[in-house]
């Protein structure tokens, strides 16, 4: 399994941290990884992922198309998930 650093910004950590914990957070790694980085949120934060967990964020996640932040943070973990399967 790939590892790599996905980074947010401060609202898109914010937003993922919101629907994350709207969810039903079947992987509580991740959990704490969302919940360590938001309680040290900076204006850009690096958070060490597997393939897996980016595979469980875009889950929880979901679309919203009208979102802006949302569609932006979908498409930074999208571009890491490629990133990290070499495509």
């Amino acid at each position: 399994m790939q590892r790599g650093i996905l980074v947010l910004g401060k609202e898109e950590l914010q937003k993922v941290k919101d629907l994350i914990n709207q969810s039903t957070c079947s992987n509580s790694l991740l959990c704490g990884k969302i919940q360590d980085a938001y309680e040290h949120i900076q204006e850009e934060n690096r958070i060490f992922v597997s393939e897996e967990e980016l595979e469980d964020m875009l889950d929880s996640i979901g679309i919203e198309e009208n979102d802006m932040i949302t569609k932006n943070t979908v498409e930074k973990i999208n571009n890491q998930l490629r990133n990290l399967r070499g495509i």
